[in-house]
This record gives C-alpha cells, sequence and structure tokens, in this order.
C-alpha cells in the first residue's frame, strides 16, 4: 500500500513538473508551430551537452536511421531538440526513498521538432507516426486546467 502511495506522489511530482516546465516554455515560443516526437533508441542520437535547439541539417551525421534523417529533411522540419532537456538516460531509473529501483518514463526520448507553419507541423504528425523508429508524433500544447 505504501509503495503504491510513493509511487502514485512519484508520477504526480513528474507531471507537475513536466506541466509547469512546458507552460513556462510555452511562453517564450510558438506551439502551434512544434511537434512532440518520441524517437526509439538507437533511431536518433543528439549530443549529450547539446541542451538546446539544433538545426535538421546538423543532426546528419548523430541520426541512427537514414529513413528518419530523410522524413525530416522531406517534411521540413527546421530544428529539433530535447523536450526535456535536463532528463539524462540514466534517469531512466529511479531509486525511490524505500530502495526500490523503477523504471521511470523515457523522457529523454522526446523531442520537439519545429516547423515554419502551423500546416507543416500537422502535416508532419501523420508521416513521422508511419515511421518504424517513432513511437508518436504529437502536437506539442499548452496544458489545459
Amino acid at each position: 500500500m505504501k509503495k503504491l502511495y510513493l509511487f502514485k506522489v512519484f508520477l504526480t511530482l513528474v507531471l507537475a513538473l513536466a506541466i509547469f516546465g512546458s507552460s513556462v516554455q510555452a511562453q517564450e515560443r510558438n506551439l502551434k508551430t512544434e511537434i512532440l516526437v518520441y524517437v526509439l533508441p538507437d533511431s536518433l542520437y543528439l549530443p549529450q551537452n547539446e541542451k538546446g535547439m539544433i538545426s535538421i541539417e546538423s543532426i546528419n551525421k548523430s541520426t541512427g536511421s537514414k529513413e528518419l534523417h530523410s522524413t525530416f529533411l522531406t517534411i521540413e522540419a527546421n530544428k529539433i531538440g530535447r523536450a526535456f532537456p535536463q532528463w539524462a538516460t540514466k534517469d531512466s531509473v529511479v531509486v525511490r526513498s524505500d530502495g526500490e529501483q523503477i523504471n521511470a518514463p523515457a523522457f529523454h526520448r522526446i523531442f520537439i521538432v519545429t516547423f515554419d507553419s502551423e500546416k507543416a507541423a500537422e502535416n508532419a504528425i501523420s508521416i513521422l507516426n508511419k515511421l518504424p523508429s517513432v513511437k508518436f508524433a504529437e502536437r506539442h500544447a499548452e496544458p489545459v486546467f
């Protein structure tokens, strides 16, 4: 019972941080021209120290999936960056206060992809969702309470 309670508290905190972080960033950007893309491991590599947005052209050598890189160019994506830049790969396993290790969501695999227009972003979602290297692609929007 206590483990379940602690797990729920942990998930609530993670969700609250994600929502708060998104709403703060939303004030600085146009979310209508951004999408969130969950890319499977070994399909996309960005340097660990890269915390900002980089151009799609600059990820050529760091993309594991040639199909994914080609698709990014075809859909005319502008930039890509980590949706949760402070979340490291090692953060995928979390030790709770009672010492039990649990798998946390793989936030380090979620990326923001930007476009010139809202229509381009919308079209990209359906195209990216068909790729085997993409778990999901969806609109990046402010949370609604």
